[in-house]
């Protein structure tokens, strides 16, 4: 698995690119970054694909960048958890469901079903 991080907002020798084996490589990284993103509860922005050649797969997607004393870097958590919003088994029960119909109304069942999977797959990668 290779893991590619784009900083694009904060302190010019951080906006750059790094590439990881693992998760706890990049939230090293992201950990460390951390220290200078905004402690106002906003967040510096950052961009991350991950490519998968075993298992034929990229994700790509938009990680947000709170200083380390609001929120803990994770982006396991952040990955596993978007897609298994976008993957909820039975969004017509759960208390937010016209808002999640509403987000996911695009989005086909065999979509939601590769997010299921590749929810699955991230939480033991």
């Amino acid at each position: 698995m290779l893991i590619t991080i784009t900083r694009l907002e904060g302190p010019h020798d951080e906006c750059r690119q790094r590439s990881f084996r693992t998760f706890q490589e990049a939230d090293k990284t992201l950990r460390h970054w951390s220290m200078t993103a905004p402690a106002d509860g906003s967040f510096h922005r950052c961009e991350y694909l991950i490519e998968d050649e075993r298992q034929h797969l990229s994700l790509k997607g938009q990680y947000d960048l709170k200083h380390w004393r609001v929120e803990c870097a994770n982006l396991r958590a952040h990955v596993v958890g978007s897609l298994e919003f976008l993957a909820a088994p039975d969004p017509g029960k759960a208390p937010y469901a016209a808002r999640y119909a509403a987000l996911v109304q695009h989005y086909s069942d065999a979509v939601r079903h590769n997010a299921r999977k590749l929810a699955d797959f991230f939480s033991r990668a």
